[in-house]
């Protein structure tokens, strides 16, 4: 591994490591950041051509640290959410990636610490790269994991020479009116839910959604806070979420959902966004729910 601490010194060793899970997931580049408020960015990736076109060739970009402040979003999101100097930049970045890399997709995924932000960004010539992730989001969260772990003692060595100081950003320009994720068109409309015994539950999304704030602990009037319905609708669907995973108390209820395959992380940046220096902490990220069937 490198020791002269510099992000190219660590691209072999990305690159080795990485291999088995971006060629499972038919993924090209990974592309690591730790990013400062004052735009400071700590990078690792396996892909040097792309470090060479972002960091290299590009003598200034916006900072990134604002819109980066959600859990999930896609790089059409960085182009609505922001405008002037900022928006034209990531339409014409954007523009040279796909040109240079023939990637059709990529998705940022993104932890928010009181310092800095980690966030890793997957692209892919894949045109099925958001449901792959959607039905293996457990994976994607242990690769994150073994990462951080792997990578460890070369984040500490980068921090001393970070591949973007701030003398290289310039501020975005946020759009001021909400922005909405549009990943629902994505998104299943029925969640199918493993039991132990590898039997296939059917949940509507709402149910999903209740059970998955459920398994967190939240009350009854949490949940209908956080989903904007209203106490007794969360009741209602607890209730069938009871009664199609046979269970007559909410012990059992928790304990069956526990015990089974059901993805908690997948609903992460639906319901429970954690950006950093929000007003409301508790408001949740709005999006348009599709109508499902009961």
């Amino acid at each position: 591994m490198g020791k002269s601490g510099s992000t190219f010194d660590y691209i072999a060793d990305v690159k080795d490591f990485c291999k088995g899970f971006l060629e499972a997931n038919k993924i090209q580049i990974v592309h690591y950041g730790k990013i400062y408020p004052d735009g400071r960015r700590v990078v690792l990736c396996n892909h040097e051509e792309f470090l060479n076109l972002n960091y290299v060739q590009t003598p200034r970009r916006p900072r990134g640290f604002n819109v980066c402040l959600r859990p999930f979003f896609t790089l059409e999101d960085l182009v609505e959410q922001t405008s002037g100097d900022t928006r034209n930049f990531y339409i014409e970045n954007i523009r040279q990636e796909k040109e240079a890399f023939k990637v059709k997709e990529a998705f940022c995924l993104t932890d928010v610490s009181k310092k800095y932000i980690d966030t890793f960004i997957f692209y892919t010539q894949s045109e099925n790269i958001l449901k792959n992730y959607f039905e293996n989001q457990d994976v994607y969260d242990l690769f994150r994991l073994a990462f951080a772990d792997k990578f460890e003692k070369a984040l500490t060595v980068l921090e001393k020479n970070p591949l973007l100081s701030s003398k290289n950003t310039f501020a975005e320009e946020i759009k001021t009116e909400p922005i909405h994720i549009n990943v629902m068109d994505h998104l299943p409309r029925i969640y199918h839910l493993i039991t132990p015994e590898g039997q296939s539950i059917r949940l509507t999304w709402r149910e999903a959604e209740c059970v998955s704030l459920f398994l967190r602990c939240k009350t009854v009037a949490e949940i209908a806070y956080i989903l904007r319905i209203s106490p007794t609708t969360v009741e209602t669907l607890l209730n069938r979420a009871k009664a199609k995973l046979k269970v007559y108390s909410r012990s059992a209820l928790f304990d069956r959902l526990y015990y089974s395959d059901f993805k908690l992380s997948l609903f992460e940046y639906l319901l429970m966004p954690r950006a950093q220096g929000q007003e409301d902490s508790k408001q949740a990220l709005k999006v348009n729910q599709p109508i499902v069937s009961t």
